[in-house]
């Protein structure tokens, strides 16, 4: 892989984290598509979330609700970290963000519209 590729693809989860729902949405899908493209098996720093963070679904289909994450899982066989927010409410940390300091007083994702 070259190195021009992977900071792109550094640069699209780095923006897939933004708090503009739909700047995060686009650069979470161009970061798929690069990575799909360029057959990568990319893994997401996980050391950005941790149990107890408040956080969001990044993709706008998802729920709205401001999520706690209760336990973090990586292992060697998993693309990405999972990070499980109880119930059956499980994803790869690539699809999610940290809450905003707004959405965690509203308990709801900002910027989606109905």
């Amino acid at each position: 892989m070259s190195d021009s590729i992977l900071r792109k693809i550094k640069h699209c989860e780095a923006l897939s984290k933004s708090p503009n729902g739909n700047e995060a949405a686009v650069a979470y899908k161009q970061m798929q598509a690069l990575i799909k493209k360029h057959h990568i098996a990319y893994k997401a720093n996980q050391t950005n979330f941790k149990a107890g963070d408040k956080v969001v679904y990044i993709p706008l289909h998802r729920t709205d609700e401001v999520l706690t994450i209760s336990l973090m899982m990586d292992k060697d066989h998993l693309r990405y970290p999972v990070a499980f927010m109880g119930g059956i409410n499980a994803c790869g940390i690539i699809m999610i963000r940290h809450a905003t300091p707004d959405e965690i007083i509203t308990g709801k994702r900002a910027g989606k519209t109905a």
